[in-house]
């Protein structure tokens, strides 16, 4: 066979792979290269008082080891997307009620959605009614010291904080607060200080009321999800957290709060 001939044969052989292939059907190429089975799924549910079936709305909700969560809407509902496949513990905590973590097979089908029904908390002796009666003071509380002070205040509630994805409240702030941190000059304890104004300075930070000594170092050991709310004063001079702990105690009775102290200002 001449060289030319031979070229012609090999060029006619491509132009008729090329129309097999056109004429397979796309869902056989795609057998050849299946797309990836999902590796997530979504966990539906509702969160009730177990004695009177009443729905909780902000119970919050979340899958254990995950750095963030949902809170239930006003019919106790929630929904979580992204859940890995599998077994999972699901975790739910409401004020003035017992906590729960419960097994959940999270699967790639659409799932009957999970009823968790929380106990009353026996530390809760004034019942529940008066218990969220006394967060609401709290609330009221922390609002109206916020808006006493003449300074600039940013407050991050328990649903921004419950779905951040930040892995300490350092890099929340950092991110969602636009607080920028650098190395603390030697003088001081702390490892992190904050620019503010052109200058270096240690924040003054309180977490559930206390001074703690260290400032964002200690801050940092919290995640987003571990807190119910964090005030900023100031563009970060002062910065208070406040844990679920602490409003839990505060479901039980109410106090007074410190006044904002600002440091050095």
């Amino acid at each position: 066979m001449s060289a030319g001939r031979l070229g012609r044969s090999v060029r006619s052989g491509w132009v008729g792979v090329a129309c097999l292939l056109a004429l397979l059907p796309a869902s056989g190429l795609r057998g050849q290269q299946p797309g990836a089975s999902p590796t997530t799924g979504v966990v539906r549910g509702v969160v009730v008082d177990d004695g009177t079936g009443t729905p909780l709305e902000g119970a919050r909700v979340g899958l254990e080891g995950e750095r963030r969560g949902v809170l239930a809407d006003s019919l106790g509902a929630f929904e979580i997307r992204g859940a890995p496949l599998g077994f999972n513990f699901l975790s739910v905590d409401h004020y003035g009620f017992v906590g729960m973590i419960v097994p959940v097979d999270v699967t790639a089908r659409p799932q009957v959605p999970v009823e968790l029904r929380l106990p009353a908390s026996p530390l809760v002796v004034e019942g529940i009614t008066v218990a969220a009666e006394h967060v609401a003071t709290m609330e009221q509380r922390l609002r109206s010291r916020r808006r006493s002070v003449p300074y600039a205040v940013r407050a991050f509630d328990l649903e921004r904080l419950t779905r951040s994805a930040a892995t300490t409240m350092v890099e929340f702030l950092q991110f969602e607060g636009s607080m920028f941190t650098v190395p603390c000059p030697a003088r001081t304890l702390a490892s992190s200080c904050i620019v503010r104004r052109g200058r270096v300075q240690e924040p003054v930070v309180y977490i559930d009321e206390v001074r703690a000594f260290g400032s964002l170092d200690q801050l940092a050991t919290y995640s987003p999800h571990e807190l119910y709310l964090v005030e900023v004063y100031s563009m970060g001079s002062e910065i208070r957290a406040y844990t679920h702990n602490f409003m839990h105690r505060m479901a039980r009775r109410p106090m007074a709060l410190f006044p904002i102290g600002l440091w050095g200002r």
